[in-house]
């Protein structure tokens, strides 16, 4: 499945003016890295994206419709942001790569929240500790 999802991006990147930068998987969630023109939409690329990779998961591996609720390849919703406004395309290029690893995304967590911390110390922002590295707010989701 990971191979045909893999072959797909790139066959759509020949086809389309969209370049996946980074690609995640993690049991059931794929997280993608990408980079468009501005003439595409967000919803343009997620629709374009989605459809082609289901339509091609499906003629490639038969069985998989039947293992899906309801045979649909993609849940309705997808998140979709500008890189930029909450990290850097290294940060989340970074943790598109974690997907799937548990160790290592618990390293890029603390590597997020330092940088969160980082950018509001230069904003003038108060610290909430004295402490030089506060906690993380991340620290929740890996207990």
């Amino acid at each position: 499945m990971d191979a045909i999802l893999r072959d797909t991006c790139l066959e759509i990147e020949l086809r389309y003016e969209i370049r996946f930068l980074e690609i995640g998987l993690d049991g059931d969630y794929a997280h993608f890295l990408m980079q468009s023109v501005p003439t595409y939409s967000p919803t343009k690329i997620v629709r374009t994206v989605k459809s082609l990779i289901a339509r091609e998961v499906f003629s490639k591996d038969s069985g998989v419709k039947d293992l899906l609720w309801g045979g649909e390849f993609w849940g309705k919703g997808y998140f979709m942001n500008t890189v930029g406004q909450h990290g850097s395309e290294s940060l989340i290029a970074e943790y598109v790569r974690m997907q799937g690893n548990e160790s290592r995304y618990e390293c890029f967590l603390r590597r997020w929240c330092n940088w969160i911390s980082s950018l509001e110390y230069l904003a003038g922002a108060k610290r909430q500790s004295t402490d030089r590295e506060r906690a993380c707010p991340g620290d929740a989701l890996l207990k």
